[in-house]
């Protein structure tokens, strides 16, 4: 991945592997248990509704949160799923900065 690549994925949120078989697997899966009861809402500053809590952008976070790339076949499994609930509230309270930082930094 290009420096590029990753500047622009900070930037925006979106993730700079969001076109392969993990991210993926991250995805469906956060499909699969975002109503479970550990992806309440933490923190009333944290933003949850932004681009960054997307599904398709949550599976760098995750992988950030456990310092490898998971198989996909582990995360499907349910492996990882504790990962995928720290990379969602990490993702939220990333997009709280960035908007406050728009708006008011």
């Amino acid at each position: 991945m290009d420096n590029i690549t990753t500047y622009n994925s900070l930037v925006t949120g979106d993730s700079p592997y969001a076109n392969n078989a993990f991210s993926e697997a991250v995805a469906a899966r956060f499909l699969n248990i975002k109503g479970d009861a550990s992806f309440a809402e933490r923190d009333e500053s944290f933003c949850y509704d932004g681009h960054r809590t997307n599904p398709e952008n949550l599976g760098w976070r995750s992988r950030q949160i456990v310092g490898f790339e998971m198989s996909p076949d582990e995360i499907a499994a349910g492996d990882y799923d504790e990962a995928i609930v720290l990379g969602f509230h990490e993702a939220a309270s990333s997009e709280y900065y960035y908007r406050y930082e728009k708006d008011w930094g």
